[in-house]
């Protein structure tokens, strides 16, 4: 039986007694702000069993999404790993609101399980709470289940809470014996951790009431909350252990094989890259976009986690995306949401793989280095050595012939320095490796470089060894390294972990995953750190908050912007610089708090109000207005004049005309966002704001730009509305009215249990900002720009009335500026696009007999480069550099000199506006010693870049000019060494 029909016949078989099918709700909780994500069938159920809400139903079925990751929930690092761990789940369940109670639910599940799927009877266990007698009673002598199959557990496992106070109350689990060929015991017994009984359904008793003093009171109406695990039951009726081993994973593990390209389908890289695409593509469905905090960061590092995996499996393109239809086939008829918005959860996965896919090579060649054996050799070395004055790096390519050293050891008195090499047991290696370095010191002439260390790891010096280095004419020391003693040091270091996190975009978990993976902790301490220090670094240079550093426990301030710009009241408190003063004079910077006030401090995107307070002795002009708590308003501003005392009297008077042009502004950002959907579609949701005098800025869910045509339909949609000037209302109700009406709400807002809806045209939204009377005061709507600001997130700027009509003015100098310069005529019928067409042409035509005469001008220079080619070994080896040349001229040239050379290592470079072009390109008969991509990447770092390519021919680039003769005369020696 596959998992589709499960699901099928459970929501079926309680619909049959009684039960109303309940759609699953979105993974964002729209009723709890305290929780990240859905992680449980009754989280929609919520305020029902609280009594907050009434359904037209007291028996309900579901087969809920679920996602468990972040907060107490996060076993991310488990997941591919176990047989059970998820980030994304279904959890079947029943509920009683007040109607049935134990005995139905036992029953029920009872006949499910043995009748409805015909589970052996024999096969499953049952636990109930030690002391929930009624229970027990019911499963030995109604249901029949034998003694030996029951258990009573005295821990909090088999009792359930919502909270420290509330609904509560007992559970009986259900477990399924998986067979004596798996480890463990029954439940409650020692051994019940093992895997062999399997927990199936949890049935959830509801029947107390705790207070605030831990005691229980009997619930006047008890309720029956179930949850099954839709993939566990699954396994159990494909007879498999594993739930990866389910028809529904074994689909997305054989995708996941396909697009990266892996035989083996037991790769646990598999099993988290198909578990976290259903996490993923459920996440963007409902709403979420990646992001860098909250919800968008969780499903960040998950998305980022299963590239990781496809990483390490060798796929280095965008693959993660590719997956979306197979997960649509597997579950989009039981979600229909899943497939309408499947091309929108491919889109924000592709742009999100790019975007990491840009970064994640030189992190991960950052972190493989910094948890590499032989850096883990090094600290030995700084440790034993005890240098203080000594430092240990790194170091990169050396020396004409390109030789790399593990590492440097620098004496910080004189700039000295000692290059290191690290060998593991490999008695073919380490000749090789000393050998290489005794050649390069002695060949070619290290100027800075005149000794260096060998540090053997595992092994003693053997005889060969020690004689090569008794050979040599400068000193090598040759150290050995117990392996043992490198444990202490396989640590990653805090602040290249914050590195990998800041710079690369690596969340934590991720680093911790490879680590973990070549048995390497990470130092979590020196990570907190550091994150703790740009913290407050991004604390010190941000703007003013009210928050910071103001300590106020007086009387909160009441509002009276929304009918009035003037109102007196009294100063509660004054502060300076965070502490708290009675009196200001002229001149002093401060933050004022009022008891009443008509300024609006800064709250739903826009922005606080401006103006003047006057009292009797002086007057302080506002520049800010921002809540130092929930209902405490700060002023902050400028005393120009007098002196302000805690007491004083003030007559506050917002500026009129700011607050007139941030009104048009709010206003209009409903009437766009009304319009957005209509135009992109539904899935359009608001993701941030910002409204102040000048403009609204409006970020909002969409994954691709919007077309010319698109903004031309919403701003006419908008400004039809301001035409119509219709009246703007507003209402307070409470939530549960607010939601009848249908009005919009933010998705993931947390709101108060009343509300303030309002009405502004068609649109209807909750908002407690201030607007304008009527929708024609807005005057005119112009949107100004549109841009990208994350995958999938998209950013509208527009502006209102006079500022509008200046724009229009502004763009229509422009207009007539360019037809004076292009000398045509200023008519409608495109005469200013056609004589810019006609440049573009004149523009390509030039460009064409340019690169022309720039091919002439290389294809000489090529002819006289030959005489330069110097033969090595049987080789000709020619670096040079083409003046005037781009890279196409670069690749041609390159291939007229292979052919004219027959056997030959070629590198040729161009400067052109301060940066570096390179090309290699090596013959046939040479690519088995000389590969381009690595001849290419020698001269690169030379010249501050990098590159590649394949083995005949690579390109790169760089930033250092000045480096380039250097770096193209190492090419002889690099290729001598080759093929020595």
């Amino acid at each position: 039986m596959n998992s589709s029909e499960i699901r099928q016949k459970f929501l079926e078989f309680f619909e049959l007694h009684g039960h109303t099918i309940v759609a699953s709700s979105p993974l964002v909780p729209g009723n709890d702000p305290t929780l990240l994500f859905t992680n449980a069938g009754m989280v929609q159920f919520k305020d029902v069993f609280l009594g907050q809400d009434k359904r037209s139903y007291v028996r309900a079925v579901s087969s809920q999404r679920c996602v468990r990751a972040g907060g107490k929930h996060n076993d991310l690092e488990n997941v591919g790993y176990t047989a059970r761990h998820h980030t994304f789940f279904e959890m079947l369940g029943n509920f009683s609101f007040g109607d049935y109670f134990k005995r139905n639910a036992i029953q029920f599940a009872w006949e499910f399980l043995t009748v409805t799927l015909q589970i052996p009877q024999e096969k499953l266990w049952v636990t109930v709470y030690a002391e929930d007698d009624e229970a027990a009673d019911i499963w030995l002598n109604e249901i029949g289940i034998a003694p030996e199959r029951l258990a009573r557990i005295a821990t909090m496992d088999n009792f359930w809470q919502m909270g420290d106070t509330g609904p509560c109350g007992p559970c009986s689990e259900i477990f399924y014996d998986h067979g004596p060929a798996v480890a463990g015991g029954p439940p409650g017994t020692a051994e019940a951790d093992g895997d062999r009984y399997i927990e199936i359904w949890n049935l959830v008793f509801m029947q107390y009431n705790r207070d605030s003093a831990g005691t229980l009171h009997p619930l006047p109406k008890p309720s029956v909350d179930t949850g099954m695990g839709l993939e566990r039951i699954s396994a159990v009726m494909q007879q498999v252990h594993s739930n990866y081993e389910i028809d529904l994973f074994q689909a997305l593990i054989k995708a996941a094989a396909r697009v990266t390209n892996t035989k083996d389908l037991s790769s646990n890289s598999l099993k988290v890259i198909a578990d976290h695409i259903r996490a993923c593509s459920f996440l963007i469905t409902d709403g979420v976009i990646p992001g860098n905090e909250g919800r968008g960061y969780v499903l960040r590092r998950i998305i980022r986690r299963a590239i990781r995996h496809g990483y390490k499996l060798g796929t280095r393109a965008a693959f993660f995306y590719k997956l979306v239809p197979n997960l649509v086939s597997e579950m989009g008829e039981a979600y229909p949401e899943l497939k309408a918005g499947e091309e929108r959860v491919m889109d924000v996965l592709r742009q999100e793989e790019e975007r990491f896919f840009e970064t994640i090579d030189n992190g991960m060649w950052i972190l493989n280095s910094a948890i590499s054996e032989e850096n883990f050799a090094l600290c030995w070395l700084a440790s034993k050595k005890n240098w203080n004055y000594l430092s240990l790096s790194h170091i990169g390519v050396i020396g004409k012939m390109g030789y790399s050293f593990d590492g440097v050891m620098e004496d910080k008195r004189n700039g000295r320095q000692i290059p290191v090499e690290v060998i593991y047991p490999n008695k073919a290696q380490a000749i090789d490796r000393i050998y290489r370095a005794i050649y390069a010191f002695k060949e070619h002439n290290f100027v800075d470089y005149k000794e260096f260390v060998v540090l053997l790891v595992g092994q003693k010096a053997s005889a060969e060894l020690g004689s090569l280095v008794e050979g040599a004419d400068f000193p090598i020391e040759v150290l050995e390294v117990p392996e043992n003693e490198l444990q202490t040091y396989r640590v990653l270091r805090g602040d290249i972990a914050f590195k990998l996190h800041d710079t690369f975009g690596f969340p934590l978990d991720l680093t911790q995953d490879v680590c973990r993976e070549r048995g390497v902790s990470v130092d979590i301490a020196a990570f907190d750190v550091a994150m703790a220090q740009q913290k407050e670094q991004a604390r010190l240079t941000s703007r003013f908050t009210m928050q910071e550093g103001m300590q106020y426990s007086g009387s909160s301030t009441q509002f009276h912007g929304y009918d009035s710009l003037q109102h007196e009241g009294q100063v509660l408190a004054i502060y300076q610089q965070g502490s708290r003063v009675d009196f200001v004079e002229a001149g002093d910077e401060v933050v004022v708090v009022l008891d009443q006030t008509p300024f609006y401090a800064e709250s739903g995107g826009q922005v606080g109000d401006r103006g003047e307070l006057l009292a009797a002795n002086g007057t302080f002009a506002v520049a800010d207005t921002q809540k130092i708590q929930a209902n405490v308003f700060g002023h902050k501003g400028l005393l120009r004049s007098g002196r302000l005392v805690t007491g004083d009297k003030v007559l506050a008077e917002v500026d009129p005309l700011a607050r007139a042009h941030t009104e048009r502004n709010h206003s209009v950002t409903h009437l766009m966002h009304k319009a957005l959907r209509e135009v992109l579609g539904s899935h359009v949701q608001q993701k941030g704001s910002l409204v102040d005098h000048e403009r609204t800025r409006f970020d909002f869910v969409h994954n691709e730009p919007m077309t010319e045509h698109q903004i031309r339909k919403v701003e006419g949609i908008v400004n039809s509305e301001i035409l119509a000037n219709a009246e703007c209302q507003a209402r307070v109700m409470t939530i549960a009215d607010a939601q009848k009406t249908g009005a919009m709400m933010l998705f993931g807002e947390k709101y108060g249990d009343e509300v303030r809806v309002l009405d502004i045209g068609s649109s209807r939204e909750l908002c407690g900002g201030t607007h304008v009377r009527r929708t024609g005061d807005i005057g005119l709507f112009k949107i100004v720009a549109e841009s990208g600001v994350a995958a999938g997130v998209r950013r509208v700027e527009a502006c209102t009335g006079d500022r509008a009509l200046h724009y229009v003015e502004a763009m229509e100098d422009d207009r007539r500026a360019s037809a004076a310069m292009l000398n045509v005529s200023l008519r409608l019928g495109g005469a200013i696009p056609m004589a810019i067409l006609h440049l573009q042409q004149d523009k390509k035509a030039f460009e064409k007999e340019l690169s022309t005469l720039k091919s002439k001008f290389a294809s000489a220079q090529g002819d006289e480069l030959l005489a330069q080619a110097q033969e090595i070994k049987g080789a000709q080896v020619l670096a040079a550099s083409l003046e005037g040349a781009d890279a196409r001229v670069l690749r041609e040239t390159l291939d007229k000199l292979k052919d004219k050379l027959k056997s030959a290592a070629i590198v040729l470079a161009a400067v052109a506006d301060g940066k570096v072009t390179l090309i290699a390109g090596v013959t046939p008969d040479l690519t088995a010693k000389i590969k381009a991509g690595e001849l290419v990447n020698m001269v690169a770092q030379q010249v501050g870049g990098k590159g590649g390519g394949r083995a005949d021919m690579a390109q790169a680039g760089g930033t250092e000019p000045d480096n380039l003769p250097a770096a193209l005369e190492s090419v002889a020696a690099w290729v001598e060494q080759r093929l020595a």
